[in-house]
């Protein structure tokens, strides 16, 4: 689907995975920011902190299908992720052996109990054996990304919170690669936390992300950060209460937000589910290509994998990918590629060809 605004010099650019297009309008968008704060100060600062931000908070959280109160702002998830990490300390935490290093290494460098598990597979994950650890274990919060970012493994969110909540387990989800591609309710779902960055998925840009705290996670595990967007202004003066806004200690800076905001307006226009299904449309089409080729993805053909595929792939052949201007990653023998709603069958069809010939 060619989407008009999200435009690239390439042949074929299928590395959302690692980052996302951003729209041509963004320039503008944050130029015309940037010279209101020059020309205006502390006047144009004080209406986005006063009354945009406000309007930003509830449209993510009409969003990701949960209310403004729910949501918090970050610069990036790896700060969301260290300050989640930060509560569970003394806990007892389950999480992917190959998660990807900014879930895993917060939770690695924290006093708590991990306790890791694998895939037998490489690809899919075994519920059953999660729900087992969880409640043989005790374990108190599972933390896992919601599409892992190797392979593309979609792990079913309906299922792993119903296993969470059957045994007092908190769920944590990373979303940054799901986010924007992957429709999410997060009430419906009833998960606990979700975090992610804007640059992928979201093709919101650098310097965004977002966290969503449910209640009962606030109450469960206390936030522990604090600072000017923490507080809340009364009569009595600033007071301090737990909310979700109390991730978001600090000032936000107002274009990364405007940004985001703009992005998560376009995706909302055309739908979330138009972009899901076309999307899944391009992935289907792709691996049944490329295993005409003969080539071995991780996962196959399997129902349970988002818009990124993972095959075999020699170094020659991704220098030859690079040489054709078709942008992917290679990384341990494996080519990674992500397709986005805004791909065509034509960038499929070039990446097949060079791979062909190669």
């Amino acid at each position: 689907m060619k989407i008009e605004g999200l435009n690239h010099q390439f042949r074929a650019y299928l590395n959302t995975p690692r980052c996302g297009l951003m729209h041509s309008d963004s320039q503008g968008i944050a130029a015309t920011i940037y010279r209101e704060l020059a020309e205006q100060g502390s006047e144009r600062n004080a209406s986005f902190f006063l009354e945009d931000m406000d309007k930003i908070r509830n449209q993510v959280g009409e969003f990701f299908g949960t209310k403004a109160a729910n949501v918090a702002f970050l610069p990036n998830f790896s700060l969301g992720m260290n300050a989640v990490a930060e509560v569970l300390e003394n806990s007892k935490v389950l999480v992917f052996e190959q998660e990807y290093p900014s879930v895993l290494m917060p939770l690695e460098s924290r006093p708590l109990e991990l306790i890791k598990f694998d895939s037998s597979d490489g690809f899919h994950f075994d519920l059953d054996q999660i729900e087992t650890l969880i409640r043989d274990q005790g374990i108190d919060a599972f933390v896992v990304s919601h599409v892992q970012f190797k392979a593309g493994y979609m792990i079913d969110l309906d299922k792993a919170s119903e296993i969470c909540k059957r045994h007092n387990c908190s769920l944590i989800v990373d979303a940054t690669q799901s986010a924007g591609i992957v429709p999410i309710d997060f009430d419906a779902l009833k998960l606990d936390v979700l975090i992610t960055s804007g640059y992928k998925w979201l093709n919101a840009g650098f310097g965004n992300g977002l966290g969503l705290f449910s209640e009962e996670f606030l109450d469960r595990f206390p936030p522990r950060e604090a600072g000017f967007g923490s507080m809340s202004l009364s009569s009595n003066g600033w007071k301090y209460a737990i909310s979700a806004k109390n991730y978001e200690p600090g000032h936000i800076a107002p274009v990364t937000l405007y940004l985001l905001e703009d992005a998560i307006r376009k995706q909302s226009q055309l739908g979330r589910d138009v972009i899901y299904k076309e999307a899944m449309r391009l992935t289907d089409y792709a691996v049944k290509k490329l295993q005409g080729l003969d080539r071995k993805i991780i996962g196959g053909e399997s129902i349970d994998r988002a818009s990124i595929i993972t095959l075999t792939c020699e170094s020659s052949e991704f220098e030859a990918l690079v040489k054709e201007q078709i942008i992917t990653v290679h990384m341990d023998g494996l080519l990674r590629i992500g397709v986005h709603y805004h791909n065509t069958e034509a960038e499929i069809d070039a990446l097949c060809e060079v791979l062909s010939s190669s």
